[in-house]
C-alpha cells in the first residue's frame, strides 16, 4: 500500500511540474518578440500628445490614405523621429498642367519609425535614422510633391519623388 501510495504522489508530482512548464512556455510564447517591444516606444492614436522633457507637446496628425505634401521638417526627439508636412491639394487643369493648391497651412506632425517604408527622388529605400542623416538633403527642394500614406499618428509610407 506504501509503495502505491508513493507511486501516487511521484505521478502527481510529475503531472503537476509538466503542467506548470508548459504555463511557463505559453506564457513566454504570447511576449512580443524585442523588435515588438522596442517599436511599443513609439505612441500611437491613442496617446496623440506626447509630453517631451521641455514641456512640449507634440500632437500627432490624423490617418490618411492618401498625402500629398510638401515635408516642413525632420527632427528627433527623445529618440522618437518626428516630421512635419504641410498638406497640398493637386488639382489638373490640362492633361499636363498640374495646379497646387495649399487652402491650410497647418502642419501636421507624424511619427517615422521601422515599419515606415521611405523612398528617395533616386528610388532607394531608408530606414528612418537614415532619413534623419539626410534631412538635409531631403529638405533642400521645397518644390518637391511628397505622397505617402498614414494610420495612428504613424507614416505607413512616405515617397520623397519616386514616381515611376
Amino acid at each position: 500500500m506504501k509503495k502505491i501510495n508513493n507511486l501516487f504522489l511521484v505521478t502527481v508530482f510529475l503531472f503537476q511540474s509538466c503542467s506548470n512548464v508548459k504555463e511557463k512556455n505559453t506564457i513566454e510564447n504570447d511576449l512580443p518578440e524585442k523588435s515588438e517591444i522596442s517599436n511599443q516606444i513609439y505612441p500611437s492614436k491613442q496617446n496623440t500628445q506626447i509630453e517631451n522633457q521641455n514641456d512640449d507637446e507634440i500632437t500627432l496628425g490624423e490617418d490618411k490614405e492618401e498625402i500629398n505634401c510638401y515635408v516642413k521638417n525632420i527632427y528627433n526627439r527623445n529618440e522618437i523621429v518626428y516630421i512635419e508636412l504641410d498638406f497640398v491639394e493637386i488639382k489638373y487643369e490640362n492633361v499636363d498642367e498640374r495646379v497646387i493648391i495649399n487652402n491650410n497651412s497647418k502642419i501636421r506632425t507624424y511619427i517615422v519609425d521601422s515599419h515606415t517604408s521611405i523612398g528617395t527622388k533616386d528610388c532607394k529605400e531608408l530606414n528612418a535614422l537614415d532619413m534623419l542623416k539626410y534631412k538635409d538633403s531631403l529638405l533642400k527642394d521645397k518644390t518637391t510633391i511628397v505622397i505617402g500614406e498614414s494610420k495612428d499618428g504613424k507614416m505607413l509610407s512616405i515617397n520623397f519623388g519616386c514616381y515611376g
